[in-house]
């Protein structure tokens, strides 16, 4: 899921409660499969038709769009530093459906096209909002005023990709539009973990958040906000992060139909017991808030699809999943 991972990079997992090992029982087909909005942007009718038949044939409810409006920049000036948002250019926008925040979007409509097919195969659609690069310039050491401006111009934006896909394709698609999906994958960011920022990136990361809560409530409360968070445990202990999840949860206002979906950390080939330890403490930090959710990444360190076994495994590591 992180940059540079291959499309349908990782799916989400519901279950029952087990220890690691132990198969569940009566256990579900995967819920979702990840598609990056760059991967998809072009594709026709006819695409979509295939692709959702084909989830639907694979046990698969529904498909995560990850962005709705992608924009990219490049720092221009040099002379500042890199988290100085007015440092960089936009060099390219996109979208899958017709934005206002995008100036040639008006003939896209690939989002539609999903949303029909959705219809057709009974399958549904998590909506991403807002991908900007500039999110990986931020959580390197004590954030600063630059973080805050920045996320709140992002969060401005995925609010309104909220809006306006509801007054566009609300009335005549609300059935297969499954909730909105959370861009910005937030990760144990270790001066939020080990405390060294006084609690600052807990309350910027979650009044961002928050803003999409709130257009969720606006125009569609009964809509979750879906999101995927990941971890490396070189940064923090599992422990930690878990506390700083429930301080984000604090300023997000999370509400009980929203999904934390946490990326397992099969992508960085961590074993089972690692993988059972930090979903284990991310559900216990966030139990009785929101749903919980595991997003099994079937991709390995370096990008290859995972073997089956090696999901199987994981897939058991991370079962006490809601």
């Amino acid at each position: 899921m992180r940059q540079g991972i291959a499309v349908t990079a990782s799916v989400l997992l519901l279950s029952g409660s087990v220890q690691a090992g132990q198969f569940p029982q009566n256990a579900p087909l995967f819920e979702a499969s990840f598609v990056q909005g760059w991967y998809c942007r072009d594709w026709n009718e006819e695409q979509w038709q295939l692709e959702l038949q084909d989830m639907k044939a694979a046990g698969f409810r529904a498909v995560v769009l990850q962005s709705a409006v992608d924009f990219t920049y490049e720092q221009n000036d040099l002379s500042k530093p890199r988290t100085d948002a007015d440092a960089y250019t936009l060099v390219s926008a996109a979208a899958l459906y017709p934005t206002s925040m995008v100036d040639d979007a008006s003939c896209q409509h690939t989002l539609e096209y999903a949303l029909q097919a959705a219809r057709q195969t009974g399958r549904l659609v998590y909506i991403g909002t807002v991908s900007d690069n500039r999110w990986w310039n931020y959580g390197w050491g004590v954030p600063d005023d630059s973080f805050a401006q920045w996320s709140e111009a992002n969060a401005l934006q995925c609010s309104t990709v909220i809006k306006e896909i509801r007054t566009l394709y609300g009335d005549a698609y609300d059935d297969q539009i499954a909730g909105f999906y959370y861009n910005n994958e937030i990760w144990n960011i270790d001066a939020a973990c080990n405390c060294a920022d006084g609690g600052k990136y807990a309350e910027i990361i979650g009044n961002n958040i928050r803003a999409s809560v709130n257009a969720l409530d606006a125009y569609c409360p009964e809509k979750p906000l879906l999101i995927s968070p990941f971890y490396n445990c070189e940064l923090s202990t599992a422990g930690e992060y878990g506390a700083f999840w429930r301080a984000v949860a604090d300023s997000a206002h999370f509400r009980k139909q929203d999904i934390f979906a946490h990326q397992d950390g099969g992508g960085r080939d961590y074993n089972t017991d690692t993988l059972y330890e930090w979903t284990d403490a991310l559900r216990t930090a966030l139990g009785g808030r929101m749903h919980f959710w595991v997003n099994n990444e079937s991709f390995d360190s370096d990008s290859a699809p995972k073997t089956m076994e090696a999901l199987r495994q994981n897939y058991l590591a991370t079962a006490q999943a809601e």
